[in-house]
């Protein structure tokens, strides 16, 4: 959850006060975070919060500023949350990383690249050093995917930039990997 407070507001408050509540039930304060400053002395303007929900149910969440000098609190925002039962259905394996086994001898050095399916945008690189052959890498697209793109190209290439493989991959609806 994020938000982001005005700089007009956030000069008469010291923290935020977030409170959840589950169903209607009682609410409790779930996290108190100060309010950030930067090296000019202007606030930080954009904050975020992450809870876990383990149960389903319908969560509000009231996220106050408190007043600097009497402590007051004010109403910033209000958030509401639907959470929904899993469905008993037995869940499918979706693979999210790319695996990919590298054959470089211990210390040779490597480079990886991602790139949009077409290889003409470079959207990730990695230069590194073999840890002996057979070490495993996880290429991780979905970061890219949030963006929109779903078709990859996956370059390996060997310390003189000649190249050792090339890989095409696609990300499904589900957000598992598909290799082509």
């Amino acid at each position: 959850m994020a938000w982001s407070v005005d700089e007009t507001i956030a000069k008469n408050i010291s923290m935020f006060r977030i409170f959840r509540q589950r169903d209607r039930g009682r609410s409790n304060v779930i996290s108190e975070i100060s309010l950030g400053r930067n090296a000019y002395g202007l606030s930080v303007n954009q904050y975020k919060l992450t809870d876990t929900l383990k149960d389903a149910g319908i969560y509000k969440y009231d996220i106050y500023g408190i007043r600097q000098n009497d402590e007051m609190p004010l109403l910033l925002s209000e958030r509401k949350f639907t959470v929904e039962n899993e469905s008993p259905k037995e869940k499918e394996l979706l693979i999210r990383v790319l695996p990919l086994r590298l054959m470089f001898k211990e210390d040779e050095p490597f480079h990886l690249r991602l790139y949009n399916y077409d290889g003409d945008h470079l959207l990730w690189k990695h230069d590194g050093e073999g840890q002996g052959e057979g070490e495993l890498f996880m290429i991780d697209p979905q970061p890219y995917v949030a963006y929109g793109l779903r078709k990859f190209q996956l370059l390996v290439l060997d310390a003189d930039g000649n190249k050792i493989d090339e890989i095409y991959f696609r990300v499904d609806a589900n957000g598992a990997i598909i290799k082509e």
